[in-house]
Formats: C-alpha cells, structure tokens, sequence
C-alpha cells in the first residue's frame, strides 16, 4: 500500500491520483472501445428478446449519457481529458453499459406475466422454420413471436387460427416472450 499512499511531494498527489489523472484517459477509451465493439452485439441480442423499439434504445443511450455527462464536473479536475473524449465515453462506454445492464436486470428479474390470444392471419412452414401473420400486432411483437417459434423449432399447424402469447414483463416493464401455445 506504501505505493498508493506515497505523495508526490511537487504535487502532492498520491501515486494513485497521479496515475488516474495521467493514465484516465486510456482507461476512458478502452472502455468507449469495449462499449462499441462488446457492448452493441450484446445490445442486439437483447434486443432480439425484449419488446423495445429502437427509439427506445436511442432514448435510453441519450439519457445515460447524459447523466454520464453530468459526471464531468466531478472528473475534469482528476483526469487529463479534454471534454470531446469525455463525451464520447459518456455515450459509448458509460451510456452503452447502462443500457446493457438495464436490459440484463430486466431480463433477469421478473415481475408480471400475462396472456394474450390473437387471430393467425396465414401460416407459412418451410426448411424447418415457421412464420406467421398475426392480426391485431404490431411488426415488433410479430417479429418476436416469429423468432421465439424458430428459436424453439416450433412447426405450426396448418389448421391453427389463434395464438395464445405469454408474456413476461420484466423489472424495468420492459416485456419478453415467455411461451407461444396454438388454440
């Protein structure tokens, strides 16, 4: 510990603080890079398996980024950055963690479920997948009920005119498709 609590004596930095303000700004950009090149592929995935729209995901990267840039007045004084830099790893490391961790506790954490049973407009099976037209939808929640139904092999009847969708509402109310059942 004698290295962390050894002061500077030109400064009067500790080692710590000096090496936070010099070196910061590496450890900013490594984490803009992780957020970029790791955080987007996980932002898909979840994506693929939560009911949100990409305005909602543009809106929730503005607001963490955001409270990201609030952050600059306690920084700026600690680490070498010019404020560009720190704006882009607010958006980019802080903002894309965030989001996926808001989207990993809200599919983690569950805390409604509901039923829902809608009209199948037309089936289509081919090569082992399966998609279908639902009445009364939006193109979101089709989409994901057609990717749950490939995802879990699921050949639908040929017959079958109502779907029965299990939905699971996660800890930010952000839902998910739990089961799909053919009536």
């Amino acid at each position: 510990m004698k290295l962390l609590e050894s002061e500077n004596s030109d400064t009067g930095e500790t080692s710590f603080q000096t090496f936070v303000r010099t070196k910061g700004v590496y450890v900013a950009m490594t984490c803009t890079m992780l957020g970029l090149f790791g955080g987007i592929p996980i932002l898909i995935w979840f994506s693929s398996v939560t009911m949100i729209s990409i305005g909602s995901i543009l809106l929730l990267l503005f607001l963490f980024g955001a409270v990201g840039l609030l952050q600059w007045k306690h920084f700026r004084n600690h680490i070498d950055m010019e404020y560009r830099h720190y704006a882009m790893f607010a958006f980019t490391g802080f903002g894309m963690f965030m989001i996926n961790i808001t989207l990993l506790l809200n599919y983690t954490v569950r805390i409604a479920e509901h039923t829902e049973t809608y009209t199948i407009i037309w089936i289509n099976n081919y090569n082992h997948k399966t998609e279908i037209a639902i009445g009364g939808v939006n193109s979101n929640v089709e989409g994901k009920v057609n990717v749950f139904l490939n995802e879990h092999n699921t050949e639908v009847p040929e017959h079958t005119k109502k779907i029965t969708i299990v939905f699971k509402k996660g800890l930010f109310g952000f839902d998910m498709i739990g089961d799909c059942k053919f009536n």
